[in-house]
C-alpha cells in the first residue's frame, strides 16, 4: 500500500515551532524593554528579565541540538527527496534597494540616514509580517538601544514622513440596512461594512517601474496566444503611448472570515508583463447549482451584450428568471458582456469538472486498482519549480489542491488511469484531457478549431458514458472555451492561478478583527514605499561547475568525448556545468537531480528539419565560446502508442499521440544547442514505456 506522508516532514515541523519560540522571545524582549520616548533610558532596561530569556535561548539551542542528534538518520534521509530552490531557480525580483537619499544622519556621526534605516527596518517588518502595534514597539526598542539624541521615527504618522509617503487609501463605511454612505461610524461597527480603495495608480506605477525591461519591446518574452495576441486584445486601437491593460478578478469565496466581519479582495494585474494572466476583463467561475442544460438543446446563437440588459431588465419586471437571466447587473455598466467576461479554467476544469469526473470513478474502482494510482502518483518526479506532492490518495482527493487537479487533468492523469478504468470512461476522458491541453496553451489555430471539434464530441457523448446529472452549467460552459481561447488567449494565460496565490501572502497582512480592509492597503501603501531594484532580464548562464574528471562524470565520460569529436568541438575549450539558465527557466541535469526526487532534467525539443516533437534526459550542459549546448540521452518511441488503448477515432490519434507519446528510454546521446530545448516535462510508467507530457507554460506553476 503506498505510503502517504504527513503534509508537513519533521524537519518543518521543528523548524516552526523553533520559529514561534523565537517570535515569543522577541515579543517578550519588545514588551520588557519599549517604553514611550520621553521615559526611556538605558537604565530602564529589565536585565534580569533578558537573563532568563538568554537562558531559555540556550536551554532552547540545547534541546534542539539534542533533537538533531536523534535525527541525524532522518536528515539524510531527507536530502535525498527534498530540494531546496535556491537563486539559480527563481527570479530574484524582491531585494531591498534603499535609494540615495539626502536625509540627515540617524544620530551624530552615523554612517546612515534616518531615511535609510527606517527602509530597512520596515523592510523587515513586512517581510516578518508585523502588526502596526508590535511595528511601533520594535522602532521603540531600537530607538532606545541607538545613541542619544536619534531621530528615528516610533509612530506610523512618523514613519510615512520619514518614507516620503502619504496613504492614498480611501476608506467608506455604508449602512447594511440602506446600503447608504455614513459620513460617521456609530457604536454598533457590525451595522456598517467598510469599503476600502487603494491608490490604484500608484500602485501600476510601482510595478511598471520596477518591470520596464519587460514591458517595452519584449513582444518575443509572450507565447503565440497569450493574451496579447489573442483577436479581443488586437482589436483594441493600439495608442501612441505604450498601452496599459488589466485583467481584473474578484474571487466569490471570502478572503478572510472572523466573527465580526469578513473580507472580499479585487485583484488586478498587467497584461503588457510576460507570464501574466492578463487583460481587463472580469474573471468569473461558474455557478454550481443543479439546472441541466442537455446538449441536445443547445443554442448555437452567440449572446450579446444588449440581449442580456434587455433580459435583464425583463426579469426584473416579471419578478422572475428570463432565459436564465436574473436582473440587470451594476458590472454590466462597467463591461461588456461576454467579451469581457471569461471564464477562469481554475474553477471550471480543476476544481469543478475534473473533480466530479473523478467522485464518478470512485465507487466502481477496485481497492487494488486505487492503490496501483495511488502508487503512480506517489512515485512522481516532477520539475523542481513545480511544489506538488500527492499526500492524500485519489480516493482522499477532497483533500487535494487545484493545482493537484491542474497536474492530473494536463499531464498525468490520462496515463494513470487508462489501464484501470472501463475502456468506455478512459477513452472519454482522453477526449477531455486533449481538448483542455490544446486550449490551456495552444501552438496554432489548427489546435484550438481540433480542440472546440473535440469538447463537441465530449459534451454529446457524456450522458452516455455516464448518465444526464452530468450535464450541469459546468459542463456546457466548455462549449464555449474554444471561442474564448481565440478571442482572448490560451485558458493557461487568463487564469486566477496567479490571483489565488497572491491570497496566501494578502492574507498575512490581516491582524485582528477590527478594520480589515484598511489593514490590508495601510501595508500595501509600505510595500509601495520600499523601492525594490528595477528587475533586468537575466542573459542565458550555465550554474554549477562540475570538472570532466569528477567522480560524477565517470558513466558519461567516454561517451560525453566522443560526442564531442563527432561534432568538431574541442573538449579542451568546453566549461561543464549541471545547471543552465535562460531567462527565466533554469533547467537541471540528471547528475544535479540524483539525489532529489524532483526531474527537472526531461525535456522536450524541436530539431531544424523536424516538425515533431523530440524527447531526452539531460545529462549536463557545456558551454563553448559565448554558446552553450545540452548533453542529451534520448527517448525513443515506443512500439504501442497511448491511442492503441482506447476506443476513438482514427482522426485524433495523431494530435492524442504527439501530446501524450508513450516512450523509452534509449542508449543513444547527442548534442543539441541549449536553444532547441522547448518544455520540460514529467514522465509517468505505462505498461513498459513511459508517457511524457509537456508543461507549455512553466511559471503558471511558480
Amino acid at each position: 500500500m503506498a505510503h502517504y506522508k504527513s503534509t508537513f516532514s519533521p524537519k518543518v515541523e521543528m523548524r516552526r515551532e523553533r520559529r514561534l519560540q523565537m517570535r515569543n522571545i522577541v515579543k517578550s524582549i519588545m514588551d520588557n524593554h519599549v517604553s514611550s520616548e520621553e521615559s526611556s533610558s538605558d537604565d530602564s532596561i529589565d536585565y534580569n528579565s533578558s537573563r532568563n530569556i538568554l537562558d531559555s535561548i540556550q536551554l532552547d539551542s540545547t534541546t534542539s541540538h539534542a533533537t538533531a542528534s536523534q535525527n541525524d538518520k532522518f536528515e539524510e534521509s531527507i536530502l535525498q527527496n527534498t530540494y531546496t530552490l535556491d537563486e539559480d531557480d527563481v527570479l530574484m525580483d524582491d531585494l531591498f534597494d534603499c535609494p540615495q537619499d539626502l536625509s540627515p544622519p540617524l544620530y551624530n556621526n552615523a554612517r546612515i540616514s534616518v531615511k535609510n534605516a527606517t527602509y530597512q527596518l520596515m523592510d523587515f517588518v513586512m517581510e516578518a509580517n508585523l502588526d502596526k502595534s508590535t511595528t511601533t514597539k520594535l522602532f521603540k526598542l531600537v530607538k532606545n538601544l541607538l545613541p542619544k539624541p536619534n531621530i528615528l521615527p516610533t509612530t506610523n504618522t512618523q514613519i510615512l514622513k520619514v518614507l516620503e509617503r502619504v496613504s492614498l487609501f480611501r476608506s467608506k463605511f455604508y449602512c447594511n440596512g440602506c446600503y447608504e454612505l455614513c459620513i460617521t461610524r456609530g457604536v454598533e461597527p457590525l451595522r456598517f461594512s467598510e469599503v476600502v480603495d487603494l491608490d490604484i495608480s500608484s500602485q501600476i506605477k510601482t510595478v511598471i517601474e520596477r518591470n520596464t525591461s519587460l514591458l517595452f519591446d519584449r513582444h518575443t518574452l509572450f507565447q503565440r496566444f497569450d493574451v496579447p495576441y489573442a483577436d479581443q486584445y488586437q482589436s483594441v486601437p493600439a495608442p501612441k503611448q505604450q498601452r496599459i491593460t488589466l485583467i481584473i478578478h474578484a474571487d466569490g469565496s471570502l478572503l478572510v472570515r472572523t466573527t465580526k466581519s469578513s473580507l472580499w479582495p479585487v485583484f488586478a494585474s498587467i497584461v503588457e508583463l510576460p507570464h501574466q494572466p492578463t487583460l481587463y476583463f472580469v474573471v468569473s467561475g461558474t455557478w454550481k447549482g443543479q439546472v441541466l442544460y442537455p446538449y441536445n438543446e443547445k443554442n448555437d446563437r452567440r449572446r450579446v451584450h444588449a440581449d442580456v440588459v434587455l433580459l435583464g431588465k425583463e426579469a426584473e419586471r416579471r419578478l422572475m428568471p428570463v432565459d436564465g437571466i436574473k436582473g440587470v447587473s451594476p458590472m454590466l455598466k462597467i463591461f461588456t458582456y461576454p467579451d469581457q467576461t471569461i471564464y477562469d479554467y481554475m474553477h471550471l476544469i480543476c476544481l469543478g469538472h475534473t473533480a466530479t469526473l473523478i467522485r464518478r470513478w470512485l465507487s466502481p474502482l477496485e481497492r487494488s486498482k486505487l492503490l496501483e494510482i495511488d502508487n503512480l502518483l506517489d512515485a512522481l518526479r516532477l520539475p523542481h519549480n513545480i511544489n506538488i506532492s500527492f499526500n492524500h490518495s485519489i480516493n482522499d482527493m477532497s483533500e487535494w489542491h487545484t493545482k493537484h487537479f491542474r497536474l492530473f487533468v494536463l499531464n498525468i492523469g490520462l496515463p494513470c488511469v487508462i489501464p484501470h478504468l472501463p475502456r468506455l470512461n478512459s477513452s472519454h476522458f482522453a477526449v477531455y484531457c486533449l481538448a483542455i491541453k490544446l486550449l490551456h496553451c495552444p501552438k496554432s489555430h489548427h489546435e484550438i478549431n481540433l480542440a472546440e471539434s473535440l469538447i463537441d464530441y465530449y459534451c454529446r457523448a457524456a450522458p452516455e458514458v455516464y448518465d444526464h446529472s452530468i450535464e450541469l452549467l459546468s459542463l456546457h460552459a466548455h462549449l464555449h472555451l474554444a471561442e474564448q481561447v481565440r478571442r482572448h488567449g490560451g485558458l493557461g494565460f487568463s487564469s486566477a492561478f496567479c490571483f489565488e496565490s497572491c491570497i496566501r501572502h494578502l492574507k498575512k497582512l490581516v491582524h485582528g478583527t477590527r478594520d480589515l480592509a484598511s489593514q490590508v492597503a495601510f501595508w500595501f501603501d509600505l510595500r509601495t514605499a520600499i523601492h525594490r531594484p528595477h528587475f533586468q532580464l537575466q542573459s542565458p548562464a550555465g550554474k554549477t561547475k562540475i570538472l570532466i574528471t569528477s567522480m560524477k562524470m565517470e558513466k558519461y565520460r567516454s561517451l560525453l568525448l566522443n560526442n564531442l569529436r563527432a561534432i568538431g568541438h574541442d573538449d579542451k575549450q568546453v566549461v561543464l556545468f549541471l545547471r543552465y539558465k535562460d531567462m527565466f527557466n533554469t533547467y537541471h541535469s540528471v547528475l544535479y537531480d540524483r539525489p532529489f526526487k524532483c526531474a527537472s532534467f526531461i525535456v522536450s525539443y524541436k530539431t531544424p528539419n523536424i516538425d515533431s516533437n523530440l524527447y531526452g534526459n539531460i545529462v549536463l550542459f557545456y558551454q563553448l565560446k559565448d554558446q552553450f549546448f545540452a548533453f542529451i540521452q534520448q527517448y525513443k518511441k515506443s512500439n504501442t502508442t497511448i491511442f492503441d488503448f482506447l476506443d476513438l477515432p482514427e482522426a485524433i490519434s495523431h494530435s492524442l499521440n504527439e501530446n501524450f507519446p508513450l516512450l523509452h528510454l534509449s542508449d543513444s546521446y547527442g548534442i543539441i544547442p541549449a536553444g532547441w530545448i522547448q518544455h520540460k516535462c514529467v514522465s509517468v510508467s505505462f505498461h513498459d514505456s513511459f508517457c511524457l507530457s509537456e508543461f507549455r507554460v512553466d511559471f503558471e506553476h511558480d
